[in-house]
């Protein structure tokens, strides 16, 4: 809600001006990264996890846990669960220069999973226009026979001249 919003923002400003404290080199605080104002009256905060670091190791994926704080064995959830998230926020910078924090997905807690199917089913067999079902997937042309072998070169220094 909004007035949860204000209050969340409020902390996070707090956070930011606690950590430029110890870093003066940090620009003045300007928002937070991710946060919007929807339609409907509500905010949204965007908290996301980056599949690599910066020197392009794999990052672990965010913790998935159930309501007994186990962890979750079938991770096949759909839209419509319901559960809470823990972020961690770090100051960050934007590409221009603005100072901000950003929140970075940590653990999940799935209280309440909806399931769908187990498998792709609910996807309809389609052939692509035009296409037949061997076709190459990336667009590439069929696959010829061999091409035939080109005839032999005579030697540019053969003395004989047929007649």
């Amino acid at each position: 809600s909004s007035e949860d919003a204000k209050a969340l923002y409020a902390e996070l400003k707090a956070h930011y001006e606690d950590c430029k404290s110890r870093d003066t080199t940090m620009p003045a605080f300007g928002t937070v990264f991710g946060m919007r104002k929807l339609d409907s009256g509500l905010v949204s905060f965007r908290a996301k996890k980056n599949g690599t670091n910066r020197s392009g190791e794999a990052n672990q994926p965010p913790t998935v846990i159930g309501a007994d704080k186990q962890p979750l064995e079938n991770m096949g959830i759909w839209t419509g669960s319901k559960g809470t998230v823990r972020v961690i926020a770090f100051p960050s910078r934007s590409p221009d220069g603005e100072g901000g924090i950003s929140l970075l997905l940590d653990a999940v807690q799935v209280l309440e999973p909806v399931y769908g199917g187990d498998g792709l089913d609910d996807f309809d067999m389609v052939t692509p226009l035009g296409k037949a079902q061997d076709d190459d997937p990336f667009g590439l042309p069929p696959a010829q026979a061999a091409p035939k072998p080109a005839p032999a070169k005579m030697d540019e220094f053969d003395d004989e001249i047929p007649f």
